[in-house]
C-alpha cells in the first residue's frame, strides 16, 4: 500500500484559499498582500472595498486575527470541530461599542464549505 504525503494546511493557506463571501469586506488581493507583508515582516494593513484599514495583528500556523475598524475584529483558528471530529476554521467576529461585546462564531470545513 502506497502512502502519499498530507499536506497540512496552514493559516496563511486558509486566507489565501478563503471566498471572498466570508469576509466580503477584503478581496482575496487584500487577503494576499496582508499575509505577504506579515511573512515580510512588515506592517499587514490594507484598504478595505469600504476605504477603511484593515490590518492583520496576528498570524500563526493555526490562528489568525484582524482588526476590521477601531470597533470590530475577527479571529480565525484551525482547530477540531466539536461535532464534525476533523479538523475546521473557525471564524469569531467581535464588536464592541459603549462597553457592549457581541460576538458571531461561524464554522467552515477547510475547502470552505459552510457549516
Amino acid at each position: 500500500m502506497a502512502m502519499m504525503p498530507v499536506h497540512a494546511q496552514t493559516m496563511a493557506d486558509v486566507l489565501r484559499t478563503m471566498p471572498d463571501s466570508v469576509l466580503p469586506l477584503l478581496t482575496r488581493n487584500d487577503r494576499l498582500d496582508l499575509v505577504d507583508e506579515w511573512q515580510g515582516g512588515v506592517k499587514a494593513e490594507v484598504k478595505n472595498r469600504l476605504g477603511g484599514m484593515v490590518r492583520l495583528t496576528d498570524l500563526s500556523d493555526s490562528k489568525a486575527s484582524m482588526q476590521l475598524s477601531a470597533v470590530s475584529s475577527v479571529t480565525f483558528e484551525i482547530v477540531e470541530h466539536p461535532d464534525w471530529h476533523k479538523k475546521a476554521v473557525r471564524m469569531v467576529h467581535t464588536c464592541t461599542t459603549d462597553g457592549l461585546t457581541n460576538r458571531y462564531e461561524r464554522w467552515f470545513t477547510l475547502d470552505w464549505c459552510s457549516e
